[in-house]
């Protein structure tokens, strides 16, 4: 079967229309990411990839290592153990990745470059 198509990276200012199909799972990979436990982790999510400035639509996974991934979505999955619930309010609540100066972040709209 292979390895999972992987979304691109966005580059400052751009931004992907997504639906999501999973939560956060963490994982280790060969290169350092000065995350996790072993300093190797990163983060998958399943996604349902709807635009994208350069790449085509279609089902994928998104690895990051974005904080608000990593520190957000991570804590409430820890504090509330209602995953199917916590999936239906991600999927619901933000439909927007963008990538800023400072970041990555999660929104409910399509964001503009004000």
């Amino acid at each position: 079967m292979g390895p999972k198509v992987a979304m691109k990276k966005l580059e400052i200012g751009e931004y992907a229309e997504v639906e999501f199909l999973s939560l956060p799972r963490e994982f280790s990979q060969h290169h350092e990411t000065g995350h996790g436990e072993d300093g190797h982790s990163k983060w998958e999510l399943d996604i349902n990839l709807i635009k994208h400035p350069r790449q085509e639509p279609g089902k994928m996974a998104w690895h990051t290592v974005a904080w608000v991934i990593r520190k957000e979505i991570v804590r409430i999955m820890e504090d509330n153990k209602d995953h199917k619930k916590l999936l239906a309010e991600l999927k619901e609540e933000f439909h927007y990745i963008y990538r800023t100066e400072v970041g990555i972040n999660l929104c409910d709209e399509e964001p503009n470059n004000d």
